[in-house]
């Protein structure tokens, strides 16, 4: 569905409706259509840079972790613009959930010196979210201390694959974009979130954003489920322009 007044030169756009909603309820209008995407980021202490992400938005059947979304580029942007993101983030170990093809908050880490890994439960998805790292970490000029992130498939509330990329590794950070949209998998990305902030001695931080939709789950999710499993939230960063964005913090309560 497009605006008439808009010119032949504009970019399309699509109405989406996700598919796992029984009654069709519209999740956002995104721009489908286009098979690349081109997104700058401005760093708060490097280089700007300008990142290529290919997609394949061919509608409301197929798999939405085949485009990008615009909570994973606020969420980039954020990491990017962080007076001390070096600091927070250098030599750090860290793990993206349901990156989707467009990983570009894991990119813009492994800028920072992080060691990074972007995890999606689709190999189809993550296939495209290899190339599109592969693609930008050869086309970019990076700093000395820069890292390309790895990918690997994660299942959430599979303790198998969980305890395979913990068995050599505890995270600092764990950070997702746009997960929370749909309620039945609340339980289980909790768990997992659980089960990678337990693995080590320090306090994980975990770094949550969100879209605010038509049927947003956030309340529930946040004040009600979050707590229940033992984590505090808070959020720290809202867009000041639609589609409103916004980013928690989250840590597992100390429990005495």
């Amino acid at each position: 569905m497009t605006d008439k007044s808009q010119t032949k030169s504009s970019k399309c756009t699509a109405l989406i409706i996700h598919p796992t909603f029984e009654k069709g309820i519209l999740s956002a209008i995104i721009p489908s259509f286009q098979k690349e995407r081109n997104i700058l980021i401005t760093f708060h202490n490097r280089k700007p840079k300008l990142y290529v992400i290919k997609q394949e938005g061919r509608g409301a059947n197929d798999n939405v972790g085949l485009v990008s979304w615009p909570s994973g580029i606020y969420l980039a942007k954020y990491f990017a613009t962080l007076q001390n993101n070096e600091v927070m983030f250098k030599n750090k170990n860290i793990i993206e959930l349901g990156c989707g093809c467009s990983p570009l908050a894991s990119i813009v880490l492994g800028e920072l010196g992080a060691n990074v890994i972007a995890t999606d439960g689709f190999e189809s998805v993550l296939n495209l979210t290899t190339e599109n790292i592969y693609i930008n970490w050869t086309q970019n000029m990076h700093e000395n201390d820069s890292k390309m992130p790895q990918t690997s498939i994660l299942e959430w509330g599979n303790r198998t694959t969980v305890n395979k990329l913990v068995k050599d590794m505890s995270f600092d950070y764990i950070f997702a974009a746009d997960v929370i949209y749909y309620e039945k998998v609340h339980e289980k990305l909790i768990e997992t979130l659980k089960l990678l902030s337990n693995n080590n001695n320090k306090k994980t931080i975990i770094f949550l954003a969100f879209q605010i939709r038509l049927h947003a789950f956030e309340v529930d999710f946040f004040k009600e489920k979050l707590t229940r499993h033992g984590f505090h939230s808070k959020i720290i960063w809202t867009s000041m322009q639609p589609p409103i964005v916004k980013i928690a913090e989250i840590k597992l309560m100390d429990l005495k």
